[in-house]
């Protein structure tokens, strides 16, 4: 595994850099040192990452998409293996290999999230009576 690398693939932004991203790719990289970040628009882009991948000796990498269902992008930009990001590994001469789905296929994550918005109701807003 000394030659495999973890791509955290994130939707992105144009023109912007979401920092939860890198924090997330910090702290799975600190279980998994060789974990990268690559974002289907904005940066950093796979031609981003190639060059460090294989400075570092990387044949192989893991794909993680961070999209919340498999739909649109994860179909047609991640999972499809002629898919511009997965190509772009391959003609490199990285072999790629998808892990996960949609991160809400996973009970733990729905929990967390539902957990997150109903504590946000909870500290953002008062329930119209108490208001009275």
């Amino acid at each position: 595994m000394n030659d495999t690398a973890l791509i955290l693939v994130g939707h992105g932004a144009a023109g912007s850099r979401d920092p939860n991203y890198e924090l997330l790719r910090e702290e799975t990289a600190r279980m998994y040192e060789k974990t990268y970040l690559v974002m289907m628009h904005g940066g950093p882009s796979a031609r981003d990452v190639i060059p460090v991948l294989k400075s570092e000796g990387m044949r192989n990498a893991y794909i993680f998409p961070l999209f919340m269902s498999a739909g649109f992008h994860f179909e047609k930009d991640i999972a499809s293996e002629d898919s511009f990001l997965r190509r772009a590994f391959s003609d490199a001469g990285i072999r790629t290999q998808l892990i996960g789905g949609g991160i809400l296929e996973v009970p733990e994550v729905r929990k967390a999230v539902a957990d997150h918005c109903l504590g946000r109701i909870r500290k953002d807003t008062r329930p119209r009576d108490a208001e009275k």
